[in-house]
């Protein structure tokens, strides 16, 4: 796979490999941006914690007592056991420090949105969700952006011509997206085959189902 970043507006998604290299306008902002190779960028990132690694042992090693509660701290947030699906932790400065110093020695300006970066909340567990499934559970993603863009707050899913296991998914996805306050009110019509949706008005819910 290959990797979307605007360096204006900070929108990220995964491209298919056939994309890489090639210079593509942010679907959000209009700017053009370069496509990476995924892998390369995943392996530029673990070299990059390798050597940070050693470097920190290395200066463990010295005896001031300031840089001995640096290291420390550093060392805290390396280590310590964390839900990387819940946490705050990927907003310290030296979590993402190497992917910044990544993209600025390829000359790329980049922005970090810390709140982009917060996993805490059930954001993180509906995107997963999302992308685990999204062949089926694109249809319910893009009927919901589409009603947000357009003012409104009702949606209406028709499932007659899904199969019975794209019902069932999605059924079960508007159910999570209900039990995490993602939409105010579910109701599925069986008769019908029909899912009724009242969508959530808050800023963030509607950034998040239009990838910002």
């Amino acid at each position: 796979m290959a990797l979307f970043r605007c360096n204006k507006c900070g929108h990220m998604r995964e491209v298919g490999s056939n994309y890489i290299g090639k210079l593509v306008k942010c679907p959000h902002c209009q700017q053009t941006t370069q496509i990476y190779d995924t892998v390369k960028f995943v392996d530029a990132l673990i070299k990059k914690y390798i050597i940070q690694s050693k470097e920190i042992k290395k200066l463990q090693k010295e005896p001031t007592e300031t840089s001995g509660l640096e290291i420390q701290g550093i060392e805290n947030y390396l280590t310590k056991e964390v839900d990387i699906y819940n946490t705050k932790a990927f907003t310290h400065v030296d979590m993402y420090a190497p992917i910044v110093e990544w993209f600025e020695n390829r000359k790329i300006q980049v922005q970090i949105n810390e709140e982009a970066i917060d996993t805490t909340g059930f954001f993180d567990e509906v995107a997963l969700s999302l992308g685990d499934n999204y062949s089926v559970l694109k249809f319910v993603s893009d009927k919901i952006k589409y009603i947000q863009n357009k003012g409104f707050d009702n949606v209406k899913l028709q499932l007659s011509n899904k199969t019975t296991y794209e019902i069932e998914q999605i059924i079960l996805f508007c159910k999570q997206m209900h039990n995490y306050s993602f939409i105010a009110r579910y109701h599925h019509q069986k008769n019908e085959k029909t899912i009724h949706l009242k969508l959530q008005t808050a800023p963030r819910i509607k950034e998040f189902f239009n990838g910002i």
